[in-house]
């Protein structure tokens, strides 16, 4: 960075106006860079109106669609979003402009005036197109020219977690709160990863109590940490978490639905855990709630052995949330040992896969229904095949797609060995018959 890009790389809208009107024509060309990026992207529309004149100064009508070609991906992150249409190939290729570009605007977008912006298109391309490569860049050249950077730590720590890289987001959560002991959404996610993934239940409630210091109405908070005390048996103070949270929120399904567990499994109410989840039911706003309706399913199919029941909340749930894998287990086995109805199989099958189109072992579970039940091996086929697509070593569905195979040789060979006999037996009449 240049000494003219410095003195217009600063936060004070006030001083940029000031430093731009003095600015002479040789400056401005020194200064190119910068001010596209007052032009294009700054949110203050006098500073925009003020930059383009100064790059109108020497630059040509073609140089100026250059930089409003390399810098689209600002606008195009704001103007068309993922809930308008699909929009996701647009964005990426309008962040490969930028990063052709990557070595002039880098220096500039990590610097303290920037770097909120920065940050900002990262999390943008991450939560709302799930481009967790092209946001992966954006955090980790924060991360590097300003390693005091809380922010940009917890934004790639949520890209680490979601693929799975749970020691690298871990380290950086723990990163982001060594520089702000009291970044809440840190805790939280740091909390969850040593619950659900290391078993460290008496860790994770440190950090869930507090986030319930930093932020006393984050309810979720409240849940997961009864959550980990159950897992302890300290039901107790399990209790007193869940009854905050419906202080907070009287029909929040997660606190009900726990609340209801711990009725049934740990105090042996049955009837009264019914009650609790019915209060989560039939919200005139919210309207019911997936994860009650299948708690209630399993409820009735697994203590009350009360299949019909069972059935018809497993049923209720699925309409709502499609993609509850394990409520779609237990619905298809009670349609399998009480109604006989493939039909109704097939359909869930379907209903699941149209919304969960990532689920390998979920096309092989139908493939095996559909060879096993229905016969339908052609089909049964073609689901092994969307398996291999998503997982490409699924030994099962390799297995199976192999026995079709073997089966549908056996079928033909066997067809045309039949076509022989018969042409035979047509053509093989006595001498004198004629």
């Amino acid at each position: 960075m240049n000494l003219v890009e410095k003195t217009l790389v600063v936060s004070s809208t006030e001083q940029l106006a000031q430093n731009l009107a003095v600015l002479s024509q040789e400056e401005a060309r020194q200064a190119e860079n910068v001010l596209s990026l007052l032009w294009l992207v700054h949110p203050d529309a006098t500073l925009n109106v003020q930059a383009k004149q100064l790059l109108l100064s020497f630059c040509t009508a073609d140089q100026l669609s250059v930089h409003s070609d390399t810098l689209s991906i600002f606008s195009s992150i704001v103007e068309f979003l993922p809930w308008k249409g699909e929009y996701r190939p647009l964005q990426q290729q309008n962040f490969q402009k930028l990063m052709q570009h990557r070595t002039s605007f880098e220096p500039l977008l990590v610097s303290d005036a920037w770097v909120d912006t920065y940050l900002d298109l990262g999390k943008k391309l991450y939560m709302m197109f799930q481009m967790a490569d092209e946001a992966r860049i954006c955090f980790e050249s924060i991360i590097q020219h300003k390693p005091d950077c809380e922010e940009a730590y917890y934004a790639l720590g949520r890209v680490e977690e979601k693929q799975q890289h749970l020691p690298e987001a871990k380290a950086l959560y723990e990163q982001c709160i060594a520089l702000n002991p009291k970044h809440v959404y840190a805790h939280l996610q740091l909390g969850i990863i040593k619950a659900t993934h290391e078993n460290d239940y008496f860790a994770a409630a440190e950090h869930y109590e507090k986030v319930v210091e930093l932020e006393p109405f984050m309810i979720e908070a409240y849940v997961r940490a009864a959550a980990v005390y159950y897992s302890m048996l300290q039901v107790e103070r399990a209790l007193q978490f869940l009854e905050i949270a419906l202080g907070i929120n009287e029909y929040h399904d997660e606190t009900l639905e726990l609340l209801a567990t711990i009725q049934w499994q740990y105090q042996n109410k049955p009837e009264k855990a019914i009650e609790t989840l019915n209060k989560g039911l039939g919200h005139p706003i919210h309207g019911d709630s997936a994860l009650l309706l299948a708690r209630l399913g399993s409820l009735y199919n697994d203590h009350f052995a009360d299949y019909e029941k069972a059935k018809a909340y497993y049923e209720k749930a699925l309409k709502i949330k499609p993609n509850q894998e394990e409520v779609l287990h237990k619905l298809i086995q009670i349609y399998l040992d009480f109604y006989q109805d493939l039909g109704a199989i097939a359909s869930c099958y379907e209903h699941f896969l149209n919304v969960e189109k990532n689920k390998a072992q979920v096309f092989v579970d139908y493939a095996t229904f559909l060879a096993k039940y229905l016969q339908d091996f052609d089909f049964a086929a073609i689901q092994l095949q969307e398996a291999l697509s998503i997982e490409p070593k699924h030994l099962q569905a390799k297995q199976l797609l192999l026995q079709l195979q073997e089966q549908a040789e056996n079928t033909v060979e066997y067809d045309e060995q039949e076509e022989e006999e018969e042409e035979e037996f047509e053509g093989g009449g006595a001498p004198d018959d004629n």
